[in-house]
């Protein structure tokens, strides 16, 4: 045996020392237990405990232990029941199927521990043991989505629930749709609906038609009802109101345009399409609330003074005095009548404008208020929010995402300011947070929100829906606004002095004179044609742009590249292999936006359609010519009417070569020019003979006095292009 091993004879084969040890350990144990106060209930008596179990009473709340019997107690031997620690958690309270014994009582035989103990919380449960059993009495939320499906019911979107399709089954207007597995009803039974999913269902999470979106159609319903019962459907417009040349004027749409602003008190969102009329819808509904002026416009710069000619010739009972175009800061304290400013100057004259409170406001091109954030739409928002009369002009008042129309509808409608901007993106832009904050860029529940535009504040047509009632081609004249270069520059003055010594001069030396203006004043022109390009293309739309001398070509393909906007250029230098390769990514690339084309050029033999929208940044001498490059757009495969933009700048030579082409087309078209006339028959037949269509003098009629066409008719009709000293591209 070896001397330092115990004997295997006595307690267990343990040593008296070992023995002795253990039991001084316990009473250690003992004494503390009682010390902490840590005894057992009243009927439980510990003293006759084993040490083992003593420790195991002591650390059974720590961890979970199994055990199995090492020697069978005694049948005689009552068990002891253990007292469990309410810190045990209630799973573990059944073993399960195939685990070792768990212990619930402690005999009084010989136990053997076949756990460690320990005395912190197990972060786990052992390998080998089953997961536990979470408790199911609680039920599992369910979400909800209640929308707006047409003017006058609603569906619920929602997984299957016993309770709530008891519920669906008790109202009177439920409907199934067994194709879908959805439910629908009558949106008189939407507050008796959702009353009762509140109360009876605690488990389901509704998300809810925002109040002012139902309230819109609940009280349409009351008062169709209410119109039923009387019979009577009374007209509320009074067209005398409106000046006798712009009512009649209008077009059957235009007119359903000015009653829908008009019963809706003069706050709406006009959203035509781009040459529909928009400008004259809205001056037609001011004019019918005229006793509401002074107006205030806010457009873009761009088009400021185009806003004041269409005021001038639309509405004649206004004098020059009554008009204010707003160009600067400086001396601007008092206001006329009408008054336009741009976006930007109204940023920097918020504070007069706002304390001038003005009652009857047009916001031209919307959508530039479609950031909440920016300066100019914190300045024009609470203008608009406060005045009486309100409407917002916009072909594209969304331009990617429904988030951009919360500014916009919230201006003109009062009732909806109740949701905010959070609930707005919650409920149609499908908003989810990340860990830059809340994202609003997608779209949801977009047939409620059209709905409920469409019945409270915007009306939409676009050119397909009245195509019947456009003429196949429109011409617009845009005044430029060139105040900023002129001013007392040097340049300018030399260049009007030498302008009105051509006048002065005879027809041959007058040619001579006005050709190099003619380069001049293409430069002259070229910021605010860069603005106004700009501007349009803040619609998203494709447009086609002509001009003609080489310096202005450059200057427009400068801003696009600086804006990082895709276009093509076709001029003179473009290898004419390469011209159908760039009209084909004209056409078919929805990136490219903009066609760069010199009129000399490229005014025939292209087919260029993808765009409705010509602009011609620069004029020329012969009518044919422009004719001809408008029809790159309006060429067979065309499906909407095309607009063409002249971009005119007065007391330029704008003013000597407009009337000699007024001149020139009207010659021709008296005389029913044939195809061999022009470089189609297209071209003469819709310069000649289309009655719907303006002719180019109609649209430009108003830009020159008749003294002073009648000065320029003996002008020499022989001056063309091919005369020498021409910067041509």
């Amino acid at each position: 045996m070896h001397p330092g091993r115990p004997s295997a004879s006595g307690s267990g084969g343990m040593s008296t020392e070992q023995l002795q040890r253990m039991e001084a350990n316990r009473r250690r144990a003992q004494a503390k237990l009682t010390a902490k106060r840590r005894v057992a209930p009243p009927h439980t008596d510990i003293s006759n405990w084993s040490p083992t179990t003593t420790i195991l009473f002591q650390t059974i709340h720590f961890s979970f232990v199994y055990i199995v019997p090492y020697n069978s107690p005694p049948k005689s031997a009552p068990n002891k029941a253990v007292p469990v620690n309410s810190r045990i958690p209630s799973f573990y309270s059944k073993p399960p199927l195939n685990a070792p014994h768990l212990v619930t009582s402690v005999p009084d035989a010989s136990i053997k521990v076949a756990a460690a103990m320990s005395r912190k919380p197990s972060p786990s449960l052992p390998p080998d043991h089953p997961p536990p059993v979470k408790c199911t009495q609680l039920r599992d939320k369910k979400k909800a989505r209640v929308c707006m499906v047409s003017k006058t019911r609603l569906e619920v979107k929602v997984q299957y629930d016993h309770d709530l399709i008891e519920i669906f089954k008790k109202m009177p207007t439920r409907a199934y749709n067994t194709k879908m597995s959805l439910w629908s009803f009558g949106i008189e039974d939407y507050n008796s609906l959702v009353k009762a999913i509140q109360s009876s269902c605690k488990h389901v999470e509704l998300d809810l038609i925002p109040r002012p979106v139902i309230n819109l159609f609940l009280s349409q319903l009351q008062a169709q009802y209410h119109s039923i019962q009387s019979k009577s459907h009374p007209s509320v417009i009074d067209w005398s109101r409106i000046e006798t040349k712009l009512s009649t004027t209008l077009m059957e749409f235009q007119k359903e345009g000015v009653e829908y602003s008009i019963k809706r008190d003069g706050r709406v969102l006009i959203a035509d399409d781009m040459g529909l009329g928009k400008t004259l819808q809205a001056i037609a509904v001011m004019s019918y609330y005229r006793s509401d002026w002074p107006l205030l416009v806010v457009c873009p710069s761009s088009v400021r003074l185009t806003w004041a000619e269409a005021f001038k010739r639309w509405i004649p009972s206004l004098v020059v005095a009554d008009i204010n175009v707003i160009l600067t800061t400086k001396g601007c304290g008092s206001f006329c009548l009408v008054n336009i400013i741009s976006y930007d100057l109204l940023v920097r004259m918020s504070k007069d404008i706002t304390e001038h409170r003005f009652s009857a406001i047009i916001a031209d091109e919307s959508h530039f208020l479609k950031n909440y954030r920016t300066a100019r739409s914190k300045a024009a928002i609470p203008v608009i929010k406060s005045a009486r009369r309100a409407v917002l002009l916009s072909g594209t008042p969304a331009l990617s995402r429904p988030i951009e129309l919360y500014t916009q509808i919230t201006a003109v409608d009062k009732n909806f300011r109740l949701v905010s901007h959070t609930q707005f993106g919650l409920r149609y832009c499908n908003g989810v947070k990340n860990q830059f904050g809340w994202d609003f860029s997608g779209a949801s529940n977009m047939s409620e929100l059209q709905l409920y535009l469409e019945d409270s504040i915007m009306i939409r047509r676009m050119k397909s829906e009245v195509l019947d009632q456009l003429p196949s081609k429109t011409r617009k004249m845009v005044l430029l606004d060139l105040s900023l270069p002129k001013g007392g520059s040097k340049e300018w003055k030399d260049y009007k002095r030498q302008l009105n010594d051509a006048g002065k001069l005879k027809k041959l030396e007058r040619r001579t004179a006005l050709l190099p203006l003619f380069d001049v004043t293409g430069k002259m022109k070229l910021p605010a044609v860069k603005d106004y390009i700009l501007d349009m293309l803040e619609g998203g739309r494709k447009i086609i742009v002509f001009g003609h001398h080489v310096s202005v070509l450059n200057g427009l393909c400068e801003a696009l590249d600086k804006k990082a906007i895709t276009y093509i250029r076709i001029d003179g230098k473009t290898p004419a292999d390469m011209r159908q390769a760039l009209c084909d990514q004209f056409q078919h690339s929805e990136q490219c936006q903009v066609a760069v084309l010199s009129i000399t050029t490229a005014n025939a033999g292209l087919t260029l359609t993808a765009a409705s929208t010509v602009i011609f940044a620069e004029l020329f001498w012969n009518p044919g010519i422009l004719v001809q490059a408008e029809d790159r757009a309006y060429r067979i495969g065309q499906k909407s009417s095309v607009n063409v933009h002249y971009l005119i700048a007065k007391d330029t030579v704008d003013d000597f070569i407009w009337p000699l082409i007024q001149n020139k087309l009207s010659v021709l078209s008296q005389a029913g020019l044939a195809k061999d006339d022009f470089s189609s028959a297209e071209s003469a037949v819709l310069t000649a003979k289309d009655a719907t269509q303006k002719t180019l003098m109609d649209c430009f009629g108003d830009l020159v006095s008749k003294s002073e066409m009648d000065q320029l008719s003996n002008f020499d009709d022989t001056l063309e292009l091919d005369t020498p000293g021409t910067s041509v591209s």
